[in-house]
């Protein structure tokens, strides 16, 4: 489906989360680029509301201890 947002038509295997990368179309990790960004901006909105002991802690186990919800980055798709 090219309007996924792991769809990468200049590779050999055009989805990027499949194993096999071939779509049959039916597949349950099928989202469009404006539904990822969406979902990560709900994340984002989620751990900003955290207690900061607790957004220290999420940024180095998942980020690198970076904090991109307080920079408003929302998606690097």
């Amino acid at each position: 489906m090219k309007d996924c947002f792991a769809y990468n038509s200049l590779k050999k295997r055009p989805c990027g989360l499949l194993v096999g990368g071939k779509c049959n179309g039916k597949c349950s990790f099928y989202k469009t680029v404006p539904q990822i960004m969406r979902e990560q901006e709900r994340l984002y909105s989620r751990i900003a509301a955290m207690p900061t002991m607790r957004q220290i802690i999420i940024s180095e186990k998942y980020y690198d201890g970076k904090m991109p919800w307080k920079d408003g980055n929302v998606c690097e798709c």
